[in-house]
């Protein structure tokens, strides 16, 4: 086999390996934008409807969608206060601040992480939920380099 005849061997080999992966790797069509998704379910939704769907969006997406995250979610603490839904009020406000934990905004993390903790630790206390408020306001602070405030919540 001369050169010539080697690299046209090797040609058609990287083009045949190309042809199986083209046709055989599955094209997806467009996946629809998760943030759109929620937006044309808010339109109909009840107001328990929207607490839930957005929280439902926040524990999925915090981290791709911070922003809009942390948008979201003050709707729907301000729906859970207004309802006086003390559940929800920690809830979205634990979203909140992991949403400005993943833009690394510490200070409002912070803020509203222990607006959570202010109202979690009322009875009807969960411990659970303590407890992981405690770990994020501890890692808020790990992330702020102030180790020791970070100990003494986790």
């Amino acid at each position: 086999m001369t050169v010539f005849t080697s690299k046209i061997a090797a040609a058609f080999s990287v083009m045949g390996v190309l042809i199986f992966f083209l046709t055989t790797v599955p094209v997806y069509p467009d996946t629809p934008n998760p943030v759109q998704e929620l937006e044309a379910k808010l339109e109909s939704a009840t107001e328990l409807e929207k607490i839930t769907l957005i929280h439902n969006f926040s524990s999925k997406y915090a981290e791709d969608y911070p922003e809009q995250t942390v948008r979201f979610s003050k709707d729907s603490l301000v729906i859970a206060q207004r309802l006086k839904r003390t559940h929800d009020v920690v809830m979205a406000a634990f979203d909140i601040g992991g949403g400005y934990l993943n833009l690394s905004n510490y200070d409002k993390a912070l803020e509203y992480y222990m607006m959570a903790l202010s109202v979690a630790e009322q009875p009807p206390r969960s411990d659970k939920r303590v407890a992981k408020l405690h770990h994020n306001i501890g890692l808020v602070y790990w992330h702020m380099k102030n180790y020791e405030k970070s100990l003494e919540y986790n």
